[in-house]
């Protein structure tokens, strides 16, 4: 007794309409390759938890032609920041604990040309310490730091770091201390002098801290080193 096979086919000549046949076991049913429907692929960026950014900048003189540059790279964070987080804010800061001087904070209704412009409102002075200034700034403006919102800070400098008391080690305990009892995560990047070709003043101290972190120091020296303040956040690192 043979097998019967049901094959419900739709024929081209004969339009909507379903043709059954019913073959034995030993005939040969001519194979029709199936056509497949796929759905498209969506190229979507990961989503990031919602995000507070504090840009510390080297005041001095020295520094002043690379404020282009620090707005050129923030701008690039903001595209990457807007498309994959819904809460988000950016200061900038002068690295002076004795003259603080900030604004901010930057948000998804500020345009690119908004941040383009902040960096050059910062005042020009001798500030060369952006752990005091960090420091100080976070303790006197609490309302800069948002529960449930990631903190993510960048240093530019064209020197080592120069707050007397205060380590590496230190900072990077105090930096702990920020989020601590929460979810919310804290990542520096530093954007500085890593050798003597560069400059003679390396930044040994952001280098320690950027090691007790692993996070990254990223070359002043670097001719595009603007595009490293969106590459080496932790859009890409904690996704």
């Amino acid at each position: 007794m043979s097998r019967t096979i049901t094959l419900l086919l739709l024929v081209a000549s004969v339009s909507g309409c379903g043709v059954e046949y019913e073959l034995g076991a030993d005939e040969l049913v001519p194979w029709t390759e199936p056509v497949v429907s796929e759905a498209p692929i969506v190229d979507a960026e990961p989503r990031i938890r919602d995000l507070d950014v504090l840009v510390v900048l080297d005041g001095s003189g020295s520094m002043s032609d690379d404020r282009e540059a620090v707005s050129r790279g923030i701008v690039q964070l903001k595209h990457d920041i807007e498309d994959r987080a819904d809460v988000w804010g950016i200061t900038f800061l002068t690295a002076d604990p004795a003259i603080p001087a900030y604004i901010g904070p930057f948000g998804p209704e500020d345009s690119d040309a908004d941040l383009k412009l902040a960096p050059g409102m910062l005042p020009v002075n001798g500030g060369e310490r952006p752990f005091g200034a960090a420091y100080n700034f976070l303790r006197n403006h609490p309302n800069h730091i948002h529960p449930g919102r990631d903190l993510l800070l960048f240093v530019v400098t064209d020197e080592d770091e120069q707050t007397t008391g205060i380590s590496a080690e230190a900072f990077d305990d105090w930096l702990d201390s920020v989020k601590e009892g929460s979810e919310d995560r804290v990542d520096v990047v530093s954007i500085a002098s890593i050798d003597e070709t560069c400059s003679p003043d390396v930044a040994y101290k952001l280098m320690e801290l950027a090691h007790i972190r692993n996070s990254t120091v990223v070359d002043l020296c670097s001719p595009d080193w603007e595009g490293w303040l969106a590459e080496t956040s932790f859009l890409t690192a904690w996704d």
